[in-house]
């Protein structure tokens, strides 16, 4: 292995993906282009709610291919809690609090949608980060294939089947009947608007983002023997973004022009109330990790496996233990704990490690029960006010079953096609 700082720089790109996703997130805020996103949606759905519950879900499954999905949470509650207040108006008057099945299922389809796209991105949870961490400590056979752009080739498939179902689930058995069959919740509908300077230019800096950690990825999958330059070149690139977000004078006109962002654009319009609710959720990881809860559940939870199991049911038993886990002492312990578990089980059972430690990354992301199993869970659970609890956790356990059976497939017989 590598001094430290050797492998710093050899994982320099990853760091300043993860990194820089926020500053694309204070673009699209401070431009107000996922406003414009959003309301583009609002006249293709044609203000329609079960259209527009699928497009929400999209939406931030999408932002969780770019950004941390905790990132794209905060970057669309503004816009779900104004749909919220507009179709919860639509009925009850504007003054009236919306009924409690709207604002639950609006917030499930957000973390629904943030959760499974922070499965479709190398850099969409905190969980995947630490995944390449774990494969490069245990040096796995295979890690360097593991790049931002390999990872779409399986993620993309599964995250679109895995959205339909969660939709599904939502229309199904978290809205009314009349809300369905009836057009009572109807959005108004925005009329379409040219895009202005600032937000042509947070759409360049996007693409331009995307296009080169989607170049830096496949490069770094064809030039093993290259990580130096790979990692000059991201640093350069890095520069150069945030040289284009707080020096370039993009915006405005004559003597009023200025940079896109400025230092307490940073930090501008944060909900609170939410951030209270993740607070509350590292408080709870602070706690569980001085008692040593994690590591005596995970103790427990080993006697499940055997050596002898077929692996899709080892698979299965494995993602079903880290979602239940996941749920009760969220997933950035959980994950922590299970990946040098599983290396160690992989090993007895004679199993390439790599597949057993992505699930683990994986179904860490998939608890969609609890406030405090993920940060996107607290965040919006925390800034939308009147949700169901118990209508979330029945939901979220039928999904998570769901996904448990979803992700054991995809490590069994699809990923190894990728990951050879």
């Amino acid at each position: 292995m590598e001094s430290t700082l050797e492998y710093i720089w050899q994982r320099l790109p990853l760091i300043l993906l993860f990194a820089s996703g926020y500053m694309v997130y204070r673009v699209l805020v401070v431009s107000d282009l996922t406003g414009a996103l959003v309301r583009a949606v609002l006249r293709r759905s044609g203000g329609g709610l079960m259209r527009m519950l699928l497009y929400i879900m999209s939406m931030a499954a999408f932002l969780s291919f770019f950004m941390p999905n905790t990132v794209a949470v905060l970057a669309l509650l503004p816009i779900v809690r104004a749909l919220e207040r507009d179709l919860g108006g639509v009925t009850s008057g504007v003054a009236a609090r919306p009924p409690i099945w709207l604002t639950t299922a609006l917030m499930l389809a957000l973390i629904y949608g943030a959760n499974i796209g922070g499965m479709g991105s190398l850099i969409g949870s905190p969980a995947n980060l630490m995944l390449i961490g774990w494969l490069d400590v245990f040096e796995v056979a295979g890690r360097e294939q593991v790049t931002y752009g390999s990872w779409f080739i399986w993620s993309i498939p599964l995250v679109t089947v895995f959205g339909a179902c969660a939709w599904g689930m939502i229309v199904l058995f978290g809205l009314p009947r009349h809300a369905i069959w009836r057009d009572d919740y109807v959005a108004v509908i925005p009329p379409r608007e040219p895009l202005d300077r600032a937000q042509r230019v947070a759409t360049v800096l996007s693409v331009l983002f995307t296009l080169f950690w989607i170049c830096e990825s496949a490069a770094r999958g064809r030039m093993q023997q290259h990580h130096s330059a790979l990692s000059f070149a991201a640093l350069f690139f890095t520069v150069l973004f945030l040289g284009a977000c707080f020096v370039w004078r993009s915006v405005g006109y004559g003597a009023r022009r200025r940079p896109l962002l400025r230092l307490r654009d940073l930090v501008a319009d944060v909900p609170r109330r939410g951030l209270f609710f993740v607070a509350a959720f590292v408080a709870i990881i602070v706690a569980v990790r001085l008692l040593a809860l994690d590591s005596f559940a995970v103790g427990r939870v080993e006697g499940l496996f055997s050596p002898e199991m077929k692996p899709l049911l080892l698979y299965l038993v494995l993602v079903l233990a880290v979602i239940i886990l996941t749920e009760v002492f969220s997933n950035t312990l959980v994950s922590a704990t299970f990946f040098p578990t599983v290396y160690v089980l992989a090993e007895s059972a004679e199993l390439s490690p790599l597949e057993p430690m992505l699930a683990v990354s994986l179904a860490s992301t998939c608890a969609f029960m609890t406030p405090i199993a993920t940060p996107c869970n607290a965040l919006a659970y925390g800034e939308m006010r009147g949700v169901s609890l118990r209508r979330m956790m029945l939901l979220g356990l039928a999904l998570n079953l769901i996904g448990a059976v979803l992700i054991s497939t995809w490590l069994r017989l699809i990923i190894p096609l990728v990951y050879s």
